[in-house]
């Protein structure tokens, strides 16, 4: 999400992250009155490109991690932190 830094430890030309893409989106826009430029429409569609892989990998981290806990419930884990226990 924020690049890879060996890009420019090799001088080499940096890939542009995800975060830069949204920021650029974002900045040139802001306080504008024009429309949208064109780079900026461009660095939102390639940020949405990019994101939707990364989104579907933290929904499904998501699910696990609920999962884990509802088995952590079932064998009688003492609470953790974030967990929020079922008062019966």
């Amino acid at each position: 999400m924020n690049g890879d830094r060996d890009y420019s430890i090799l001088d080499l030309d940096p890939v542009s992250s995800l975060r830069s893409r949204v920021r650029t989106a974002v900045y040139s826009i802001s306080g504008s009155t024009s429309n949208i430029t064109g780079t900026a429409r461009k660095s939102y569609e390639e940020a949405v490109e990019e994101f939707e892989p990364v989104y579907e990998k933290i929904k499904a981290l998501v699910e696990e991690f609920d999962a884990f806990a509802r088995k952590l419930d079932e064998l009688g884990a003492p609470t953790t932190s974030g967990r929020f226990p079922d008062w019966k």
